[in-house]
């Protein structure tokens, strides 16, 4: 078994999900006894960010930041899913799009939210905003509904270049790390909770684009 390339392959995957889980497992464990560095690092990264700029950017972080919002998400997955099942006719990838995103964006966020139930941030939020704090579902859903989307993009690309590649990873972050931001500037997430939604999605996002390529591959005929 050791020598099956499958299970070594398997064991990369693990191995970088847990990696990437480390940060949000190390803020449970210093949110739980209410770390004084914990506090610090929200405090001082926190207000590089809140409420910093006018009216005019106030209104567009407001609209970028409504595309992470649940209802938002939903019409966004339904329309891509609809998109890969149309043009790819590939209904496991749709599936698993379909799948990946409630499961990670919606179920694992809120379980996790509501086992730590950390109350949002005293400030004045400049959106209305209901539910915990921790981990953030817009930063943790931006990871994974843009990152999964992005891993479709390449794995249905003609062109699967070195450059396409890279040009992918480099919008996702970008988008990820502006939602994030968003988050912060709107006075309605600690960063703690936005870095902690980062490692948890990208954790979770890892082991879904290992469960895909390695579905697809025990059955080639996905396509009907």
């Amino acid at each position: 078994m050791e020598t099956n390339p499958y299970y070594r392959s398997f064991k990369h995957t693990l191995l970088l999900s847990f990696v990437l889980v480390i940060p949000f497992l190390i803020l449970c464990v210093m949110g739980i006894f209410d770390s004084y560095i914990l506090q610090v690092f929200d405090t001082s990264i926190g207000s590089l960010f809140y409420n910093r700029g006018s009216d005019l950017l106030t209104k567009i972080v407001i609209a970028f930041t409504t595309i992470g919002n649940p209802m938002s998400v939903a019409l966004i997955v339904l329309a891509i899913a609809v998109l890969v099942l149309v043009i790819q006719r590939d209904w496991k990838s749709t599936l698993w799009y379909i799948l990946t995103v409630f499961l990670g964006a919606a179920v694992l966020n809120s379980l996790v939210k509501n086992v730590f139930q950390r109350v949002r941030p005293e400030l004045t939020h400049l959106i209305e905003q209901e539910g915990h704090s921790f981990p953030s579902g817009h930063a943790m859903g931006a990871v994974i509904y843009f990152g999964a989307l992005a891993y479709l993009i390449y794995y249905f690309s003609q062109n699967k270049s070195s450059q396409v590649k890279q040009s992918l990873m480099g919008l996702t972050v970008i988008f990820v790390l502006l939602m994030g931001i968003s988050r912060l500037y709107l006075g309605v997430h600690y960063p703690s909770d936005v870095l902690g939604g980062y490692s948890l999605g990208s954790a979770f996002l890892v082991l879904a684009i290992d469960y895909h390529r390695r579905w697809l591959r025990a059955n080639k005929s996905s396509k009907f």
